[in-house]
């Protein structure tokens, strides 16, 4: 992944420079989720919609 290493440097920037770790993680979420939605449509859209969970028919049988 190309993404994630630069939202953790930052994150850990962001850390280091007194912002709790919550805050910085949930930025990195944030800012991931961002890119992907920007730069990325179609796997943001994979993720949004597994491929892999049961379909809504399958409990109704």
């Amino acid at each position: 992944n190309v993404v994630l290493p630069p939202l953790l440097t930052v994150a850990a920037v962001a850390y280091h420079l007194g912002i709790s770790r919550v805050v910085a993680i949930v930025f990195a979420v944030f800012m991931l989720n961002a890119v992907l939605f920007v730069c990325i449509p179609g796997l943001y859209a994979s993720w949004r919609t597994p491929v892999w969970r049961p379909e809504p028919d399958a409990d109704a049988g």
